[in-house]
């Protein structure tokens, strides 16, 4: 299977870039948006497992807060773009708990790495939450669990 990105940048000739690079990296780029809310109807209808978010989006959301709803609603990890990142940014972009950042525009080793670590730790978590359930009801069931 082929891992769905979602990508939303405000500037749509970098983000039609990004896109590229993404499918040449051998993931499936299944939406570009500048718009907040259109991206949050793009991972509703779409379940990507990823996003990449520019945090300086204009319109009444911002990249932080469309990531927070994105994890709130369907769980989707976030990975920002920006470019440039002051201190109450971070911190505030921090709240929002991303799987990294890139600095934009974001070089193909970077956006890699980034996207590999971000999938991969995004999988681990899955697989602990499925073994942690699967755990909790054999102890239900009264079955011996073993480490």
């Amino acid at each position: 299977m082929t891992e769905k990105i979602l990508v939303v940048e405000s500037d749509l000739a970098a983000g039609l870039e990004l896109v590229m690079e993404i499918e040449r990296l051998g993931y499936e780029a299944v939406g570009l948006t500048d718009r907040a809310e259109e991206a949050l109807e793009i991972a509703y209808l779409l379940e990507p497992e990823l996003a990449l978010i520019e945090i300086e989006l204009s319109g009444t959301l911002d990249g932080i807060h469309t990531a927070r709803l994105l994890r709130r609603a369907s769980q989707i990890p976030t990975i920002f773009l920006t470019a440039e990142m002051d201190p109450p940014r971070f911190a505030r972009a921090e709240e929002a708990f991303p799987m990294g950042y890139l600095s934009k525009p974001p070089k193909r080793e970077e956006l890699k790495a980034v996207i590999e670590f971000a999938l991969r730790h995004t999988q681990e978590r899955r697989e602990n939450r499925k073994r942690q359930r699967n755990r909790r009801i054999l102890v239900e069931r009264g079955e011996e669990v073993t480490a």
